[in-house]
């Protein structure tokens, strides 16, 4: 018995060594004069890289598929600014920004681009879905086809993606900022998702 489950803890021992946990590799360029600190936040860290060659490098690791942010200055400055988010995995994601400083209303601007990204599977399928709703469901003016097509989008999506933190993300943002789907369409969109995979303060708002 004992050399059986000596046997077997070799064996768990040996797959976590062959498999070892994936991290996250983000590396970008930035197209602008850009002479600072780049402040990356994700998953509740705030990392920071000086990016004075125009390139930039961020190692590390998410628990599951999230939304990430490359900030111009420290996030609770008061200087004018924008700020990037993308869906950041565990996967080696290429980036391309452009950097500008334009004068708006009398104050120069520090402001960031996303030209493209690639290595993002997630990114990919927020991009389609904001695209599909920009084409298709923002031009509608009727209430009724508005829901419609917000359920039909959604339900679509959903349906393909259950095992996505988008299905539940994009469920709440837009059911809340429209405010067109009833109960029962939110339910059963809500027992289509992978639960296991959405963020648990989505759930609990939705």
């Amino acid at each position: 018995l004992s050399n059986r489950y000596f046997f077997f803890l070799m064996l768990s021992c040996d797959n976590k060594e062959n498999h070892p946990k994936k991290n996250f590799s983000l590396k970008g360029k930035i197209k602008g004069d850009f002479q600072g600190v780049l402040y990356f936040e994700y998953s509740n860290i705030l990392d920071r890289v000086s990016a004075t060659d125009g390139t930039f490098n961020f190692e590390g690791v998410v628990e599951k598929p999230s939304l990430a942010y490359l900030i111009l200055n420290f996030p609770f400055s008061n200087k004018p600014m924008t700020a990037i988010d993308f869906m950041l995995e565990n996967e080696n994601i290429s980036v391309f920004v452009h950097y500008q400083k334009p004068n708006s209303e009398g104050a120069l601007v520090n402001f960031l681009d996303l030209y493209s990204i690639r290595g993002s599977k997630s990114q990919d399928l927020k991009t389609g879905f904001e695209l599909h709703m920009e084409n298709k469901f923002h031009p509608a003016t009727n209430d009724s086809i508005k829901t419609n097509l917000l359920y039909q989008n959604l339900d679509k999506f959903i349906s393909a993606n259950s095992q996505s933190v988008l299905g539940g993300q994009f469920l709440l943002k837009f059911t809340l900022f429209y405010d067109v789907l009833n109960f029962d369409y939110i339910k059963t969109l809500y027992q289509k998702l992978d639960t296991v995979y959405q963020n648990t303060t989505d759930l609990e708002r939705i």
